[in-house]
This record gives C-alpha cells, sequence and structure tokens, in this order.
C-alpha cells in the first residue's frame, strides 16, 4: 500500500508512509469526544508522574491523530496506548498532555486545533526526544465543503446514540485530513502573508466567540503554529490592538450585552471566566465599568 503512494508526486506535510494512515479512516480508533474509548488505559507510573507538571485545558477543541509510533497520551486524567490510526479528541476545556514526555518514542501525529469555523493543521514528529513541527495549514471548515464538519464545530446531542455520534465525527475529521493532504499536494505553498491574515483573522474571530473566556497567549499561539511574541506582532500589525487590549475589548461589549438583558454581575463574572466576584469587580473598577 505505501508503495502506491509512493509513487505519487510528493506531499509536503505527509510522507507516503503517513498518507496510509491518514486516508484510511476505516481503521481509525477514537478516544475522546463522550465515546468509549476504543485504545485501552495503561498504568504508566513515569508517565503520570510527569502528567502532573505538563497537562493543560483551553477553550478549543483539538484532534491528535497518530500517524506512526505507539506513544502513551494522557487525556482527561487518563494515560492510553496508541497505534498509527488513533484519534485523540480533546474537548474544550478537558485537561490532556502538554506535549510528550522526553521518554516518548519516536513518532509521527497530525495536530488539529479547531477555533470557530477554522482548524490550523500541522504534522508534529518526535525523534530522539525532541519535539519538530512542520508548518502550519490552515482550511476552512464548512459543511457545504467538508461533509460532516459541523460534528466539530457544533454541540454534538444525540448521547444516546454513540453509533451515530462516532459516525458523524468521523465523517468530520475524514473530510478534513482528506482536505490536508490535498492541500499538501499544492505545488504552490499559499503566500507567507495570505497564511499570517488568515490566521490573524481565525484568533480574532475566536475571541469574539468566546468574548475572551479561556483564552491564553499560550492557546492562541500553540494553534496558530507561530511563537507568542510573533502571533503578537502579527495581532498588532494587522489589528492595531494587543491580543490583551482586543479581549478586554470584547469582554466589556458582552459585558454591556449582558446587563441589557438584566443579567448580574455574578452571572457575568461566571460566563466570563473570572476566578470570583472580588477578581470581576476589579477589573471592571480598572476599565470604569463601575
Amino acid at each position: 500500500m505505501v508503495s502506491d503512494y509512493c509513487a505519487m508526486p510528493p506531499n509536503r506535510l505527509f510522507t507516503p508512509a503517513m498518507l496510509e494512515v491518514a486516508l484510511a479512516p476505516q481503521s481509525w480508533r477514537l478516544v475522546g469526544g463522550g465515546l468509549p474509548a476504543e485504545m485501552p488505559v495503561v498504568r504508566d507510573d513515569s508517565h503520570r508522574e510527569w502528567m502532573a507538571g505538563n497537562s493543560h485545558r483551553h477553550a478549543h477543541r483539538e484532534v491528535l491523530l497518530v500517524l506512526s509510533g505507539e506513544p502513551h497520551f494522557g487525556l482527561g486524567g487518563r494515560i492510553y496506548a496508541s497505534a498509527p490510526g488513533t484519534v485523540f479528541v480533546l474537548e474544550a476545556f478537558e485537561s490532556h498532555d502538554l506535549e510528550w514526555p522526553p521518554w516518548t518514542p519516536d513518532s509521527d501525529h497530525l495536530w488539529m486545533g479547531i477555533i470557530g469555523c477554522e482548524v490550523g493543521g500541522r504534522v508534529l514528529s518526535i525523534r530522539e526526544g525532541l519535539l519538530t513541527a512542520q508548518r502550519t495549514e490552515h482550511l476552512l471548515v464548512d459543511q457545504a465543503v467538508v461533509a460532516g464538519g459541523p460534528a466539530l464545530t457544533e454541540a454534538t446531542g444525540w448521547h444516546d446514540l454513540p453509533a451515530l455520534v462516532r459516525a458523524r465525527l468521523l465523517l468530520a475529521l475524514a473530510g478534513i485530513v482528506t482536505s490536508l493532504v490535498e492541500r499538501g499536494f499544492e505545488v504552490e505553498e499559499p503566500p507567507a502573508g495570505d497564511v499570517q491574515r488568515r490566521t490573524v483573522q481565525a484568533v480574532r474571530r475566536y475571541i469574539e466567540e468566546t468574548a475572551g473566556r479561556g483564552v491564553t497567549l499560550d492557546g492562541l499561539a500553540k494553534f496558530s503554529g507561530y511563537s507568542k511574541y510573533h502571533l503578537l506582532r502579527l495581532f498588532q500589525r494587522d489589528m492595531g490592538l494587543t491580543i490583551h487590549q482586543y479581549v478586554d475589548r470584547c469582554r466589556l461589549r458582552r459585558v454591556r450585552e449582558l446587563r441589557a438583558e438584566g443579567a448580574t454581575d455574578a452571572r457575568i463574572g461566571r460566563e466570563l471566566g473570572f476566578s470570583s466576584a472580588p477578581s470581576f469587580s476589579r477589573w471592571l473598577k480598572q476599565r470604569g465599568e463601575r
């Protein structure tokens, strides 16, 4: 099968062996997404100790497709075995590993960050414990273009029919991965300026949709594929505001909308993700809203 892909034009995102996994969704095994896990939970004391200081959570959904190797991965407080074709669906605000332990065996992964209707995808490779990443590719998840796309951007429902939920997720993921593979076969890469502007606009939409709840610079940088400092420069160049200033603007807009609906400050603070009523009160006072 790999020989068939070797005969094709080179793909700038995937090797022939990676394509064999990426284009075989019928063999994928899903972990997460509210579904019964299709890979076993393992006992790995070293990984659990490492995981205690190397986990995070954020406001957007992510997906990891293992393309090669058999690394362990921590999700929702459990450690799972994996193999090529394992798909980890990381829900918003679900705790999961921040990268991989230094003893992780050589492996390749397709990472996909989902912010609103935008998907950022890149191949992550681990060699001798070191993580490297290829450039990020972006595509729009549009149900008119990618079959099943809304399964990744909307509430699934149908919790009493896990087979249907799985089918919808698999359909969406297969469409997105196929689009990324097609992007890799394009002879010319999109101009860097176009990719940067599209990335900034995806980040902007995400901040607006969440009103800043759960938004972190680390999470935005990971989605963008840029360093935190480069993303800060790009965002301020295109938007005329820092990310922090734009988050504040969106939060204040949401505060005024909720107040107009009669919401109490206590409810507004909770919705915006403030840790306590006093912290929200201080934030309002600093911005002249008290």
